[in-house]
């Protein structure tokens, strides 16, 4: 949780960014501890720490081998670059409504 607290404005931008462009410039110039934070909350997501509601659960199980994928500490930065840009939108919803429950149970800690 400590990588998501120290790049909360970075996920804040992502969170808030919704065209295609604008998306693509942000995940190509971010740095690796930034690209990190987010697959930190989607690991979050997926062991179940952050309990998420139904309909996004739902929603969540058709890119579940690729938010698994997106996870794992061994891929290259690049090709990790290159799945947040092509699976953006997803992972933009998902952070959207991670984001808040992760800020109150860091506050709980």
């Amino acid at each position: 949780m400590d990588r998501v607290e120290e790049h909360e404005t970075f996920l804040c931008k992502v969170v808030h960014t919704k065209r295609k462009p604008a998306a693509t410039k942000l995940i190509k110039e971010a740095k690796v501890g930034e690209l990190d934070s987010i697959c930190e909350v989607l690991l979050n997501i997926l062991q179940g720490t952050v309990p998420l509601p139904e309909f996004f659960v739902k929603k969540a199980k058709k890119y579940k081998t690729v938010l698994r994928k997106l996870v794992k500490r061994c891929l290259k930065k690049l090709l990790r670059k290159k799945m947040l840009i092509k699976y953006f939108n997803i992972i933009r919803e998902l952070l959207s409504v991670a984001l808040p429950i992760c800020g109150i149970i860091g506050a709980l800690l």
